[in-house]
């Protein structure tokens, strides 16, 4: 497949509010497509049976949460995970660095998650940067609590290196930057290969 190709680590699944029959079956294949690519369940929903349903059907390695979750919310999701699923998927938290006072989530929620994402916002694909200050303070907090974590918000094969060689993620996650001028949802083969190059490149430089 062509994500494996280019060196694709990971790819976004959007179940947002469900899964739809036609995504259900769409995703299966793709999942069975890709060798070396992880597939990640994006969604926004709380709802634990639609999110139980998701994970059963697909069993994706990752599920990325596009809300604003608070730390009893994500403990029943976990115990909800173990008392009905036979398996359980990786939790990316995502914590939306919108001002200074939404880096209180990464302390309520650290300890519960196995991976924290920092975006601008919890909707996603906004294209809109992250604050470099609240980023780094951000950054600092989560590298005391050793958690692995991912930077998104607005990166472009442009500026992916700043942030790679600079905060050292355990990954970066791209939507709007990599699409299609004036087509979004379709993404630009060319982008994604030069944003891939340019993580490669920096990556090497920051580790």
């Amino acid at each position: 497949m062509v994500l494996d190709s280019l060196g694709v680590d990971f790819i976004g699944l959007h179940a947002i509010w469900e899964l739809n029959p036609d995504k259900e079956a769409l995703y299966k294949n793709i999942i069975k497509a890709v060798k070396k690519t992880k597939p990640v369940i994006v969604t926004r929903t709380k709802d634990f049976n639609v999110l139980g349903k998701i994970v059963n059907s697909l069993r994706p390695d990752f599920i990325q949460l596009h809300s604003n979750w608070n730390r009893e919310e994500l403990k029943k999701l976990k115990f909800s995970f173990e008392l009905k699923q036979h398996y359980i998927p990786k939790i990316i938290g995502v914590v939306a660095l919108e001002n200074y006072s939404s880096i209180r989530l990464i302390d309520e929620i650290f300890d519960l998650v196995d991976f924290i994402l920092f975006d601008r916002s919890f909707r996603g694909g906004t294209g809109i940067q992250i604050e470099e200050n609240i980023l780094r303070n951000s950054i600092q907090i989560i590298k005391s609590y050793g958690v692995p974590f991912f930077i998104a918000g607005g990166l472009t094969p442009e500026n992916v290196g700043h942030y790679v060689k600079s905060y050292k993620p355990y990954g970066v996650d791209v939507q709007s930057g990599v699409e299609i001028d004036g087509a979004p949802g379709f993404k630009d083969y060319i982008k994604v290969k030069k944003f891939v190059e340019e993580v490669r490149k920096y990556e090497a430089l920051a580790f």
